[in-house]
């Protein structure tokens, strides 16, 4: 994995998925938690929640254009800090 980090963040994401058992997902929290890329946002129920709720324009169908999509919307290139304290306050009951 460490050979992503000199990547631009779609190339790494796709490097990731090579690996069985990893998927875009799973990608991009590797990418957020571990290598910095501060732009991914990992799309589960949670976040896929916020979109359907309050960012519908942002549901694409595919995850690699929704996340796109919804990347530019909470941010671009800290996108992964917004998505972060987002899935903290769903988490914690917010509405």
């Amino acid at each position: 994995p460490a050979a992503a980090g000199d990547r631009s963040y779609e190339d790494a994401r796709e490097y990731l998925t090579r690996f069985v058992g990893v998927g875009e997902k799973v990608a991009d929290c590797v990418l957020l938690f571990s290598l910095g890329y501060l732009e991914a946002v990992p799309l589960d129920t949670w976040i896929r929640s916020a979109i359907a709720d309050h960012y519908p324009d942002c549901d694409r169908g595919s995850y690699a254009e929704t996340s796109r999509a919804i990347r530019e919307r909470l941010g671009g290139e800290y996108a992964g800090y917004a998505q972060t304290y987002l899935f903290y306050y769903l988490r914690a009951g917010g509405e």
